[in-house]
């Protein structure tokens, strides 16, 4: 019988970091989106939101960046909102926002294991990571193409947004 490597929270612990200074949210202590995201953006382990230091986001940041054109990787920023009231009431493990100059554009991500998970999503990217993980060394192509699947759809959202769908 396969026993899988990651649980969810591990896969986005290890994809995306943890937060600094930040209490667990207890079942019954609901907190708005909009807050929700003002707490996460205040909890961040990293001092450089352009970057973060999971290789994961690390490198879906550059991949990001490089395909939008960017000179100057400060105007998108990466926040993991793992473990968080943004993550447990609001289905976001993450988020990207990019000045674009006249506005601001969030991108919401979600990752998830269970390749047959309904279509709860509350994220703008939802993606699968297999639960046996992927070893940017061993998994060298595979984890490359992750990154580019996700980086695409990440700049299709901008794309969408900023034209104001």
């Amino acid at each position: 019988m396969f026993t899988p490597v990651y649980t969810g929270g591990l896969a986005e612990k290890e994809m995306f970091g943890g937060l600094k200074r930040y209490p667990p949210p207890k079942r019954e202590e609901y907190i708005s989106y909009k807050k929700s995201m003002e707490i996460v953006r205040r909890c961040q382990p990293w001092e450089n939101f352009s970057d973060p230091d999971p290789r994961f986001a690390n490198d879906l940041h550059a991949k990001i960046a490089d395909l939008l054109g960017l000179g100057d990787y400060k105007i998108l920023k990466f926040y993991t909102a793992v473990g968080s009231h943004l993550d447990k009431f609001h289905g976001i493990d993450a988020f990207f926002e990019y000045d674009c100059g006249d506005k601001t554009i969030t991108i919401t991500l979600d990752v998830t294991i269970n390749p047959r998970k309904g279509e709860e999503y509350k994220a703008d990217v939802v993606f699968y990571f297999p639960a046996d993980g992927l070893d940017p060394e061993i998994d060298k192509k595979e984890y490359l193409e992750k990154i580019g699947k996700v980086a695409q759809s990440v700049v299709e959202e901008i794309n969408l947004k900023s034209r104001g769908n």
